[in-house]
């Protein structure tokens, strides 16, 4: 009788040593599934680390032309723009007067879901903000690099090429008849008061630089790096 005593009180105890265990367990799985889990934004356009695409092939937007690529959290555009596609739909052969992107689709967009408005005539190569969306330009003389959101900016209707006057993203070389992009002239859009995204522009030309020495031809091509303040 008094080793079935302890047999029982043995079982007993090892039950109660099981439950609690499995208990502890399930708590703790519980409290892992219930922790908040940070799922990456599906954009329209979406690129791993280090990746490149052509939008001609991955853009949502019959029409958009050019490279996305991605390094870390910054993005980069190149050669970007707009326009009639070739009968192959291989190239644009008529570039569009106005082109537009949406920075949180990495995408070039029709202007009903643009964020920024790319002007692309030869004298008005403005940035716009898509006021009709809601949203702000702002600038601040400082690399790209080292702007926080926290800085201070200074608001602006819209930047484009200065020739000599006003604040713009690049300025007129008389000498040579060249776009030359400010130096450390970053770029922030925002919307309701909060920043969303710095962008700097480096060029307007095709391949990041001018085809000739002097009144080169191979423009609009936006060449455009922006990252998201999160």
């Amino acid at each position: 009788m008094k080793t079935n005593f302890f047999t029982k009180k043995h079982k007993t105890l090892t039950y109660f040593l099981l439950c609690t265990l499995s208990l502890t367990a399930f708590s703790c799985s519980k409290d892992d599934d219930s922790a908040p889990k940070e799922e990456e934004y599906q954009a329209k356009v979406m690129l791993k680390d280090g990746e490149t695409k052509r939008f001609i092939s991955t853009s949502s937007t019959k029409g958009t032309e050019g490279l996305i690529s991605r390094q870390g959290d910054v993005y980069a555009i190149r050669d970007f723009r707009q326009g009639k596609l070739n009968t192959t739909g291989t190239a644009i052969e008529m570039a569009n007067a106005l082109f537009y992107f949406n920075f949180k689709e990495n995408d070039g967009m029709a202007e009903s879901d643009a964020q920024l408005v790319l002007n692309a005539t030869q004298r008005n190569m403005d940035l716009i903000p898509n006021i009709k969306n809601g949203y702000k330009l702002s600038y601040i003389d400082r690399a790209f690099s080292e702007v926080k959101p926290t800085d201070q900016l200074i608001p602006i209707e819209k930047a484009g090429v200065s020739f000599g006057s006003g604040i713009g993203w690049a300025n007129y070389d008389f000498t040579i008849h060249h776009v030359v992009a400010a130096e450390n002239r970053t770029f922030i859009l925002s919307k309701d008061e909060k920043v969303l995204f710095k962008f700097r522009v480096n060029s307007a030309y095709s391949g990041g630089k001018p085809n000739a020495e002097r009144e080169s031809t191979n423009y609009v091509f936006y060449s455009i790096d922006y990252q998201e303040f999160k």
